[in-house]
């Protein structure tokens, strides 16, 4: 296997003291599923799965709601979850840009504050754009010179 891996992929390997078939269960059927699903302690209410290509595992998107749940609040939540539904993008995506606005609209800060050290702060220089036209120039003549060819 290690022949067949890339140098940037990330690989965790988990041995199973148990029969083929009923890993396979755990992982595929939503009533075994729930009963090791998520961190110790939570529960698992509702798990949907479509097994097909490009079908979705709803217990990831209930654990993904979970996490904006204990970032923003309930009630932030519920006014995200139904503004993603009305624009018939039901998706944690949705649900999270609907709640950044919510929070931008608010004036508030983001939920995680990004702190930097003095000496990084202190060396920070804006970016200026500068001119263009050197650009244009060199497209003129790289387009004049394939015309002429």
């Amino acid at each position: 296997m290690s022949g067949d891996v890339k140098s940037t992929d990330f690989v965790i390997v988990r041995e199973f003291d148990a029969p083929r078939e009923l890993l396979w269960q755990c992982f595929t059927q939503p009533d075994r599923m729930k009963e090791w699903w998520g961190p110790k302690g939570s529960t698992t209410v509702s798990l949907q799965m479509d097994l097909r290509v490009g079908g979705t595992n709803l217990g990831a998107i209930t654990a993904a709601l979970a996490r904006l749940l204990e970032r923003y609040g309930a009630a932030a939540l519920q006014d995200a979850i139904l503004e993603a539904l009305l624009r018939d993008v039901p998706h944690p995506n949705a649900v999270r840009l609907a709640l950044e606005r919510q929070r931008e609209q608010q004036g508030g800060e983001p939920p995680v504050a990004i702190v930097m050290p003095a000496h990084v702060r202190d060396r920070d220089a804006p970016v200026r754009p500068h001119a263009l036209e050197t650009y244009d120039q060199l497209k003129d003549q790289h387009d004049a010179t394939r015309s002429d060819d």
